[in-house]
């Protein structure tokens, strides 16, 4: 090999100094966005927006196309060819035709990362053609799906490519009571509606339910009888149906003394 001033030379090859701080450059840059890229889906991870299997996954992605670039990078240096190029377009063609769901999906779980859309938040998802939202927890969010749970613990799989493009918003759970009180004991006696909504708010504490301060509404009121529609938020969600009966008990037994009917009309 002989050295002089401006180049290697190589037998059949020459390489310039021009081209070999090219390479320098490009490894240099290719391997700090890298290691970037890893710092930031680190500090995304440890907040508990994406999993470590989704960390995983991704950085897997990063180090692949970090070693396509430095590869191109070398291969630009010793051939004038377009050979190389033709052969890494023709492979990113047939990958893209071969993995166009996967990269579909991907795609949509970076737009979803920035619609802050997070672990562990309840939401009320209104999916593309389907007018009936669903409401419910986001469990997981993965490259290619992400899964809601609702209040009962049923899962969802939605894709990524459904999700972002729906409309949703923060919601909290709640069961929906429908009460209806009555005075038999002396009819000229009003109900007073006070002290029959702090009673049933301390039912619900009691069995582990939250009575929001807007979460009672006067649904009818005569002489003698209220009907009212209550939405009371679960203190740990998920609950069980066993949970519910529990509730309408404890609000039934905190009304006895009022002839209630107690009924549960959904659960959101």
């Amino acid at each position: 090999m002989e050295i002089n001033i401006t180049a290697f030379q190589i037998p059949g090859l020459t390489i310039t100094l021009m081209e070999i701080l090219y390479l320098i450059v490009t490894v240099v840059i290719a391997l700090s966005i890298r290691f970037f890229l890893n710092w930031l889906l680190s500090g995304i991870a440890s907040r508990g927006v994406i999993s470590l299997g989704t960390k995983s996954f991704v950085s897997r992605v990063i180090d692949i196309a970090t070693l396509v670039v430095i590869v191109l990078g070398f291969v630009s240096i010793i051939t004038a060819s377009l050979t190389p190029y033709m052969v890494v377009l023709i492979i990113g063609v047939l990958t893209f035709v071969i993995f166009y769901h996967e990269i579909r999906e991907f795609s949509a779980f970076i737009n979803i990362q920035l619609l802050k859309l997070k672990k562990n938040l309840w939401v009320e998802i209104y999916l593309p053609g389907i007018d009936r939202p669903l409401i419910g927890r986001i469990l997981d969010i993965t490259p290619f799906n992400a899964v809601l749970e609702d209040i009962l613990g049923n899962k969802v799989h939605i894709a990524n490519s459904v999700l972002v493009n729906s409309v949703f918003r923060e919601r909290q759970p709640h069961v929906v009571l429908r009460v209806k009180i009555t005075s038999s004991s002396n009819p000229n006696e009003r109900l007073d509606l006070k002290k029959i909504t702090d009673e049933v708010k301390k039912a619900a504490a009691d069995v582990l339910f939250r009575v929001e301060s807007d979460g009672v509404m006067i649904k009818s009121i005569r002489e003698d009888s209220v009907e009212l529609i209550l939405n009371i938020v679960p203190v740990k969600p998920p609950v069980k149906v066993g949970d519910i009966y529990k509730l309408v008990e404890a609000v039934y037994k905190a009304l006895n003394g009022y002839n209630p009917e107690v009924e549960v009309t959904r659960t959101v």
